[in-house]
């Protein structure tokens, strides 16, 4: 009896183990040969190594539950010899197929990847429009000299130096840590970044200076004098006289600041759910107007204000002298755009998109849609040097230069 009841009880392990162990193993090792097809091939994080983790688990559980099913029709065969396992057997070998199926998946997916990835961009991410030129490692701020285009590359640690005419990279030149912005003051560039500001010359691209201040620089803006840069951890502007570098003085302003521009009279700061205009001369609130969500990126055309609202996936137009919206426009729908840089052309706003990877264009006088541009992945900045509009791709490394329209 006690052999008979052990011989059960195996039975019943067995049983189990099969049922549970072989479906799942072909569900995790299917699942993980899956995801290592439709892997990125240029993400080489911790977490792209996760498929091949869940193909191994996967293949591990199904050993497990395919010896358990083989153990348990032998075991079947031994205590009834006229026990037929032909379902036992169909069973196993079907399995044993389905899990074949998985490694051969699993085994061309480094060949299969690159071209379902490839696909894939191709379908979510259109070409380019215009002109593509490479910039430097994840290019962020942009400024233009009056010749040469200059790009902050931020995963670089560097400022590129292009021409302006045929995109032909003049120099590049190490800054710091995670250059964000650039400022041009009519002779030098002002770089800020991780590691405070830095002024190279506009010239030959030499270290002009380093000023450091305690400053933090997520935007920076000149105004014929000084410079301004804003810092969001802190929620301050500090102003740094644009003839030798040195701290004119640091302002609290409490409202996470995003970035900075000036108008020609008057400063500009969006931040969280409010724009604020100060007084050059002494950085004085002259101005607190709150808005539907936080504000980003600006530009003036002249009249007006253009200020984007990415949460809401608009873009809006302020009276500067009042701080009343006079007008708003959307950019797309909400969670499949988001307006991330703005600059003004002459004529027409131009508004970068996330995810969608586009540029598109406003009419400044009413706000009509004037054009969508693909650009490349991630456009993060936008500007205008008289002739053409440029774009710089955080993802993809490059720039994209596109002739104006409309």
């Amino acid at each position: 009896m006690m052999s008979g009841r052990h011989n059960d009880m195996r039975q019943g392990y067995l049983l189990a183990a099969a049922v549970l162990c072989g479906p799942a193993g072909l569900v995790l090792s299917g699942v993980g040969a899956w995801g290592c097809l439709t892997l990125d091939p240029m993400d080489h994080e911790p977490t792209a190594e996760f498929p091949k983790a869940v193909f191994l688990v996967g293949v591990l559980t199904f050993a497990v539950g395919w010896g358990s099913l083989v153990a348990l029709c032998r075991n079947e065969r031994r205590a009834q010899p006229t026990y037929r396992w032909d379902l036992g057997r169909i069973v196993a070998i079907g399995w044993g197929l389905l899990l074949v199926t998985d490694l051969i998946l699993f085994a061309s997916s480094p060949f299969i990847m690159p071209l379902v990835h490839e696909m894939h961009e191709r379908q979510m991410h259109p070409p380019s429009e215009g002109d593509v030129f490479y910039a430097g490692e994840a290019p962020w701020g942009l400024a233009f000299d009056g010749e040469n285009l200059w790009v902050a590359n931020s995963g670089g640690n560097t400022v590129t130096k292009l021409k302006a005419s045929d995109g032909e990279i003049v120099g590049t030149y190490s800054v710091g840590d995670h250059p964000h912005a650039l400022a041009f003051d009519g002779s030098d560039i002002w770089v800020a970044g991780w590691d405070g500001v830095v002024r190279l010359s506009a010239s030959d691209g030499s270290l002009v200076g380093k000023y450091n201040n305690g400053v933090v620089g997520d935007d920076i803006a000149f105004d014929g004098v000084n410079l301004w840069i804003v810092t969001e951890s802190i929620g301050a502007v500090t102003v740094l006289k644009a003839s030798d570098g040195s701290l004119v003085a640091k302002y609290s302003i409490g409202i996470n600041p995003q970035h900075v521009m000036y108008d020609g009279a008057n400063i500009w700061v969006s931040g969280s759910r409010c724009l604020l205009k100060l007084n050059t001369s002494d950085g004085g609130v002259l101005g607190s107007y709150p808005m539907e969500c936080d504000v980003g990126a600006m530009a003036y055309d002249g009249t007006k204000l253009w200020v984007t609202l990415p949460r809401l996936c608009k873009i809006c137009v302020v009276n500067p002298s009042d701080g009343t919206v006079i007008g708003t426009y959307e950019v797309g729908k909400v969670g499949k755009y988001h307006p991330e840089s703005v600059a003004f052309d002459g004529s027409n706003i131009w508004v970068t998109s996330i995810p969608k990877n586009t540029l598109i264009g406003f009419r400044a006088s009413d706000g009509s849609l004037v054009k969508r541009h693909h650009v490349g992945l991630y456009p993060v900045s936008v500007l205008f040097d008289g002739t053409y509009i440029w774009v710089a791709n955080n993802y993809h490394d490059t720039l994209t230069r596109l002739e104006v329209t409309g």
